[in-house]
């Protein structure tokens, strides 16, 4: 969850995402979350399907089913605005970059 406390990685998630910042003829991009889990298994949450075999879909259910929740309530409550940087100049450009229409 470290990717929602720090404003580059949140930035790049929306500059992928945002129907804002891409041209109207580009492709919209999907956002996958994937972590592991305390018992060491992989699992993960799609913003759209998987592509090919039909047992894909099962295996996208049962993986989001043991996707931590508390990492989707982190992703859902993001504060842009109280995300750390590194350097505070950067900070404020990408919020600056953010509110741009």
């Amino acid at each position: 969850a470290m990717c929602y406390t720090r404003i580059w990685c949140c930035y790049e998630v929306w500059v992928s995402t945002s129907d804002r910042v891409r041209s109207p003829d580009a492709p919209r991009y999907l956002y996958d979350m994937y972590t592991v889990n305390p018992k060491g298994d992989y699992v993960g949450i799609m913003d759209g399907s998987a592509k090919g075999v039909v047992s894909a879909k099962r295996q996208e259910v049962r993986s989001a089913r043991k996707f931590p929740i508390e990492l989707c309530r982190r992703a859902l409550n993001l504060c842009l605005e109280k995300a750390d940087a590194s350097d505070e100049k950067d900070k404020r450009h990408i919020l600056n970059l953010c509110l741009e229409k």
